[in-house]
């Protein structure tokens, strides 16, 4: 499995979105996430609403991909980026 390098600089999600995106990335399911982060579902759903709302994609899959391609995190190996 690859690493999720976090460019933040760049980002135009805030850090907690990053960290979401880092583990859906990690294909981590939402509840898995929300445990692993100490945090409620329902918020973990918003943010991952708000990152496919502002990334302009409708799956876990989709999210990192355009992330990487926009230079927002580097996904390695990543044969896209």
């Amino acid at each position: 499995m690859g690493t999720l390098l976090i460019d933040s600089e760049q980002a135009v999600i805030s850090p907690k979105q990053l960290r979401v995106l880092y583990e859906l990335g990690q294909e981590e399911s939402q509840k898995q996430i929300a445990r692993t982060l100490a945090i409620e579902p329902s918020t973990v759903k918003s943010h991952v609403d708000n990152i496919y709302l502002k990334l302009g994609c409708h799956n876990a899959a989709g999210a990192v991909f355009l992330a990487c391609e926009r230079g927002l995190i580097k996904w390695l190996p990543c044969v896209l980026c």
